[in-house]
């Protein structure tokens, strides 16, 4: 996916609806309090999803597709070490509902 930053601007990660540097625990919150959410909801799914690159998909929904960025990329993602952090629960079911659907990231 080609990502494009305007000169002067700064750059954020794909994932982060905070449009922060890494994806964080606001972004984790934000995907819980939004998930499923899709262009019939207006202003919520506008606001909070599509003018935050949050749809990275861009087909209207923020869907499993979407989610499994922030999921992937939350506390430095798949490439952390050590002891497993309170979110893995969320990031086996999201690959599991990903298998499922048989997304390819």
């Amino acid at each position: 996916m080609p990502v494009y930053k305007k000169e002067g601007t700064k750059g954020f990660a794909v994932g982060s609806t905070n449009m922060n540097a890494t994806v964080t625990e606001g972004d984790y919150t934000n995907m819980k309090n939004y998930l499923g959410t899709s262009v019939k909801d207006g202003s919520n799914f506008t606001d909070q999803i599509q003018k935050r690159c949050g749809d990275i998909n861009m087909n209207g929904i923020y869907d499993v597709y979407d989610y499994a960025y922030t999921m992937f990329h939350l506390d430095d993602g798949t490439t952390m070490t050590g002891k497993p952090h309170r979110h893995t629960k969320i990031f086996s079911l999201t690959r599991s509902l990903i298998d499922f659907f048989q997304l390819s990231l």
